[in-house]
């Protein structure tokens, strides 16, 4: 086993490796300090090394959603890289994946991306094997076995079988059609209409995508979330505020408790898609950079940004796009921005429980008594008051 590689290596990338064939083990980074998940579990060992052995070059083995690691054999020593984690983990996450593999204490992970694994992993292939592999044909794999070895031929059969006997047929073109026009075009009537007489049929218009019926709908309202945001776009809805309200359509969905409930946010989303769309459509006699500039503004809200950005951003000239801004929409930009702040931080103080101070923050105020009087302007009131109307019956602390 070449130590020295992988030596060099890890001071390179700074990701751990563990290394073992049937007389040795080889663990980076070294000492008592750090516990790798391989040494410790031998399950996951079990796993990692017969991922490399089915496999004729490396792998990518995810453990879940965020964890995963690169997996390749040598010989007769599997190498593994990780684990990693694409994102920095919520803490009861990191507890949890360290509770599983027996680890004492908890270790952040490293944080890197499934594309620099693979990079990785085709540089490692070359200096063991001498074989030049493409880094995007490098596969991934999960941890679950059955559903990695799963073939959907296996279930085909019985699924034709069932859905012929309850003459069940995917005949949801025309309805998914009819739905995607209606969110186009912004026509609130006709969507109306839909809804009362159609309302979200379940039963015919699409296929037995899952046993349970409250699941089968969680899938439904899943999928049609995600053709209402894409109609929605193309009708002329902002990119940045479609796939946001599909955001939290979808993060309402997660706590539905009954079928009932799941139909009635699907027909509230169409509702309000369409309107969303219509309201759109009826800004757009407004010259497209202007709406370019409000996505701008609307994607960079929470970042701290200068106005100076947008116009080089959306391709235009500073002074045009401030002059024709103030024409058309009766304020300045940084007017608008400050505006869009306080509008979205006002949600904010109604309907959650984060402290002012920080609410300033998540907004780019300078401090948050700056937020305050940018507040007032735009409010005629101070946020804590507006947070006691909005909010009574709940209890805050005040803030000044």
């Amino acid at each position: 086993m070449d130590t020295i590689y992988f030596r060099k290596l890890y001071e390179l990338v700074q990701i751990p490796v563990f290394a073992w064939n049937g007389r040795d083990r080889f663990c980076l980074p070294e000492g008592a300090e750090y516990q790798s998940p391989l040494s410790e579990d031998a399950t996951l060992r079990e796993t990692a090394g017969q991922a490399a052995g089915r496999s004729t070059g490396p792998v990518l083995l995810w453990e879940d959603s965020e964890i995963f690691y690169g997996v390749l054999q040598s010989g007769e020593t599997c190498i593994v890289f990780g684990p990693v984690s694409r994102h920095a983990l919520l803490p009861e996450h990191l507890a949890e994946y360290c509770h599983q593999h027996r680890l004492t204490a908890k270790q952040p992970l490293r944080i890197f991306t499934a594309g620099a694994m693979q990079r990785l992993l085709s540089l490692v292939f070359y200096q063991l094997a001498g074989a030049d592999l493409a880094p995007e044909a490098i596969r991934s794999i999960s941890h679950n076995r059955e559903i990695d070895s799963w073939k959907t031929e296996s279930d085909a059969e019985e699924y034709q079988l069932e859905s012929s006997e309850m003459e069940q047929n995917h005949n949801s073109a025309a309805y998914e059609m009819k739905l995607c026009n209606l969110v186009r075009d912004g026509d609130v009537a006709g969507m109306q209409k839909m809804l009362s007489a159609d309302s979200f049929d379940t039963e015919h218009s699409a296929g037995q995508v899952a046993v349970r019926q409250s699941k089968r709908m969680e899938y439904l309202l899943a999928s049609l979330l995600t053709i209402l945001s894409r109609a929605a776009v193309e009708g002329g809805m902002g990119q940045e505020a479609s796939y946001e309200l599909s955001d939290l359509y979808m993060r309402k969905l997660e706590s539905c408790r009954t079928v009932d409930e799941m139909m009635m946010l699907g027909a509230k989303a169409q509702l309000e898609f369409t309107q969303r769309v219509r309201a759109a459509k009826e800004r757009r006699d407004k010259p497209l950079y202007i709406e370019e500039c409000k996505d701008y503004i609307a994607q960079n809200l929470r970042k701290p940004f200068r106005v100076g950005d947008i116009a080089p951003a959306i391709g235009v000239s500073r002074s045009y796009l401030a002059r024709r801004f103030s024409e058309v929409e009766g304020m300045t930009i940084q007017q608008y921005v400050m505006q869009e702040r306080c509008r979205h931080a006002a949600n904010l103080l109604k309907y959650s429980k984060y402290p002012i101070s920080i609410i300033a923050e998540y907004f780019c105020f300078s401090s948050q008594s700056h937020f305050g009087r940018q507040f007032r302007l735009y409010y005629g009131m101070t946020p804590n008051e507006y947070r006691r109307q909005n909010q009574a019956g709940r209890q805050y602390t005040p803030e000044d």
